[in-house]
């Protein structure tokens, strides 16, 4: 379960890798005679042992590093982002945490979630994704009300 959904570990005809399914989203399910037998090697914690949330992703962890402001310290202290959280370091205004994980779609989601309560310190890649992700959102609130909006969907990389 994560974010008040319950998720699902399969395999997908389509793709080689173990798939995340969330199960109020299934539309179709149809029973066969078709078994599906985990590989002996498939461990799911350590699947999703890098992972903030479901999202797996192909990027490797690396050291985040953040910093969290006043109460938002407080908060991340009683609610651990990532199993591999430590602090690293603390002030009266603000800590910093530091993670060994991977910078996937929920990483980004949860720290966008934290608005101005968080800062990502390092490494810099990661940083100015955010960076790109928190322009693009000023972009949206910077043009009139009344201006019909442009369709646009999120790639990738922005991600």
């Amino acid at each position: 379960m994560f974010k008040q959904r319950w998720y699902v570990v399969g395999k997908s005809e389509r793709y080689d890798s173990p798939r995340v399914y969330a199960l109020d989203r299934i539309q179709n399910l149809r029973i066969t005679d078709a078994k599906f037998v985990f590989p002996p090697d498939f461990d799911p914690k350590e699947y999703f042992h890098y992972s903030l949330g479901i999202m797996v992703g192909e990027e490797e962890p690396v050291i985040i590093r953040l910093k969290a402001f006043g109460h938002q310290a407080d908060y991340i202290r009683a609610r651990p982002f990532h199993l591999s959280q430590q602090e690293i370091e603390k002030q009266e205004d603000y800590s910093v945490f530091e993670y060994f994980m991977r910078p996937t779609f929920d990483f980004y989601q949860e720290m966008l979630s934290q608005g101005a309560g968080v800062e990502i310190l390092s490494p810099e890649p990661i940083r100015q994704k955010m960076l790109g992700q928190i322009r693009w959102m000023e972009s949206l609130y910077q043009r009139p009300e009344s201006a019909p909006s442009k369709k646009r969907k999120c790639t990738s990389s922005e991600k």
